[in-house]
């Protein structure tokens, strides 16, 4: 009867295990996912401020050589009017 008890105190005992491997295999898991979350959204938010800058100079570089064009033309018209 004895030999019969540690039997199935072995049985429980070694389903335990698998059953812990199991729960940090998925939280490793889960903890990868996470990470892979976050390096893609770095790159995304990388991405977007790169595209945020170059737009931003590229439209001061335009305005200011708009008004460049506007003043040499009022200065040629001013010019012409001496």
């Amino acid at each position: 009867v004895r030999e019969r008890e540690r039997e199935r105190e072995r049985e429980r005992e070694s389903g335990l295990i698998p059953i812990m491997e199991t729960i940090i295999i998925i939280i490793i898991i889960i903890i990868i996912i996470i990470i892979i979350i976050i390096i893609i959204i770095i790159i995304i938010a990388t991405i977007n401020f790169h595209f945020t800058t170059t737009t931003t100079t590229t439209t001061t570089t335009t305005t200011t050589n708009n008004n460049n064009n506007n003043n040499n033309n009022n200065n040629n018209n001013n010019n012409n009017n001496n």
